[in-house]
């Protein structure tokens, strides 16, 4: 009976899906897992999850994220901040006897895609190590960190966590092209 459990499992394993991302919005209507507070819709559509704010702390939140912060250190969010909002705040919990760490990030109000890269590593991130950190939130905030403005949409093309400083393409695919 061991023999035909353990077969099953290691026939199994190929074919799931860990949640440690990357997050990349690849399919229509797929959250990958992501659900919303404080605004009206959250929409996946042509690789993009976007979120309309409506209340004054509006977040994305992902309840099985999986992440190991012994092994993972980085958070990439490429997002197109299409309102006034300055700031975007990275949650998750301090350690298992409650509270939250968090990291705030300047962000571009009303411009076109960008991608920050968050260093996690740090006291808070690593009194999590031994255990996975399922609970991670990304909420938009306004000008000084205050409750979000309510005038537009922030889409996010991928959430990517990694143990690298900033994402980085090794390979280029060519095309041709005239100079004149």
């Amino acid at each position: 009976m061991k023999k035909i459990t353990l077969l099953t499992i290691l026939m199994v394993l190929p074919f799931l899906t860990f949640a440690q991302g990357p997050w990349e919005f690849n399919t229509d209507g797929d959250t990958e897992g992501w659900t919303k507070t404080n605004s009206s819709a959250l929409i996946v559509s042509g690789g993009l999850i976007t979120l309309t704010p409506t209340g004054n702390n509006p977040k994305l939140l992902q309840a099985a994220a999986g992440i190991d912060p012994a092994t993972v250190q980085h958070i990439h969010i490429t997002v197109i901040n299409n309102t006034s909002n300055e700031y975007m705040r990275v949650s998750y919990p301090k350690n298992t006897t409650g509270g939250r760490a968090y990291k705030n990030i300047v962000i571009l109000p009303n411009t076109g895609s960008t991608t920050y890269d968050i260093d996690l590593s740090g006291t808070f991130w690593n009194t999590n190590l031994g255990a996975l950190i399922n609970d991670i939130q990304i909420h938009i905030k306004g000008a000084g960190n205050t409750d979000a403005a309510q005038d537009g949409t922030v889409q996010f093309d991928s959430i990517i966590v990694d143990n690298n400083t900033t994402l980085s393409v090794d390979t280029f695919e060519t095309t041709k092209f005239s100079v004149f």
